[in-house]
């Protein structure tokens, strides 16, 4: 399973290392913002006095995810039944998320790695959401899918709802990417 996420266009996100700071993640999280009045959306926030902006573009830029705006958020729903199927999933198929516990193993750990690298919840890493299961399957067939769309949706749903300290490594990816003379 190595190789094949060595050479997946999320290598990035689940290897690289880049220690976060929790002070720095939370004071983005206290302070983001959705600007819905830009198109494309923009997510604006202060970390120590600094504007930090996050657009799909730049998502793109650091994640590396080697997608474009043009491809698909979900994908058909055949496709992903007829992928899971192919896994030896033996759980139900009609459902709109998918439980890694019920297909094979080499799988299970794909499903798991996407789950906690791109994952939006906190609770239940055992169930793969539609949006994930989408992800799930363009990995395992190399279709093309909108990572840095779908990161960006999570991260304004959770602005709207929980307020987690999500993404960290990302957003301390960013956040030394536009000022680099943070405190640490």
């Amino acid at each position: 399973m190595m190789p094949f996420l060595k050479c997946s266009r999320i290598f990035k996100e689940i290897i690289e290392v880049h220690v976060p700071y929790e002070f720095i993640i939370r004071e983005f999280w206290t302070n983001a913002t959705v600007e819905c009045q830009f198109t494309p959306l923009e997510i604006h926030s202060i970390v120590q006095k600094k504007k930090v902006i996050i657009i799909e573009a730049l998502i793109r830029e650091v994640q590396d995810f080697k997608d474009s705006p043009n491809d698909p958020v979900k994908l058909d729903e055949k496709l992903v039944k007829g992928c899971f199927q192919k896994m030896g999933y033996n759980g139900y198929i009609n459902a709109t998320s998918y439980a890694k516990s019920y297909v094979s193993r080499p799988y299970k750990f794909l499903i798991h790695v996407v789950i906690q690298c791109l994952g939006h919840i906190k609770v239940d890493y055992d169930i793969a959401l539609d949006y994930l299961v989408s992800a799930i399957v363009a990995l395992c067939w190399n279709l093309q899918f909108n990572f840095s769309t779908m990161f960006l949706s999570n991260m304004k749903s959770n602005i709207c709802d929980t307020g987690w300290l999500m993404y960290p490594r990302f957003l301390q990816l960013v956040n030394d990417n536009q000022h680099k003379d943070l405190e640490k």
